[in-house]
């Protein structure tokens, strides 16, 4: 892209940063959580996809982005990811190398407009595999359900050794709280 020597230096010492506050992906449980915040074409998906770059390095492998509530959105963000991070098997110019057998992504969902996650086309066989898989989903109930009944039919072990590390690029259109925790100024 070619980016500023101290640009590129600053994305790295912030995703260092954001990558020593998640938990290693080799302990048993743990539920972390964090918010990074960003004016428009601040660099929020460069940070993420720089993060997600180093989780998988470190040992995550499976990685979830939740990418907005609609086809469009959900496909820019996987054409990004993919550009910016997977790669493409005709080693298209404008596009990161695709990295050598063994070590290239699993992916599960993909840019056509209408590629969103399916289980049918899904292997838990590669939720117990070392290479990383990226799911770009699009934040819908039928989507995360089907994600979430995936997950649940995927065996045991392989749930339980499974470092898992989501990102919501859309956290402005986060849920309401239903838990009748809000008061109403009276």
């Amino acid at each position: 892209k070619h980016w500023s020597t101290p640009s590129v230096n600053s994305l790295d010492d912030t995703t260092d940063r954001i990558l020593g506050q998640l938990e290693s992906p080799f302990v048993s449980q743990f539920d972390i959580r964090g918010l990074v915040v960003g004016y428009v074409q601040s660099g929020k998906t460069a940070n993420y996809t720089a993060l997600i770059a180093k989780a998988v390095d470190v040992g995550y492998r499976l990685i979830i982005v939740l990418s907005g509530m609609d086809k469009g959105l959900r496909r820019q963000t996987q054409i990004r990811l993919n550009k910016e991070l997977v790669g493409y098997s005709i080693n298209d110019p404008a596009a990161v190398r695709l990295p050598p057998r063994g070590k290239q992504w699993i992916q599960y969902t993909t840019e056509d407009h209408n590629g969103d996650f399916q289980p049918g086309y899904a292997n838990f066989g590669s939720l117990q595999g070392i290479q990383p898989v990226l799911l770009v989903i699009k934040k819908n109930g039928a989507v995360l359900r089907r994600l979430l009944n995936w997950l649940d039919l995927a065996p045991e072990e392989g749930r339980r050794n499974l470092p898992v590390l989501v990102i919501d690029d859309e956290a402005d259109q986060a849920s309401i709280d239903t838990r009748g925790t809000y008061q109403a100024d009276g």
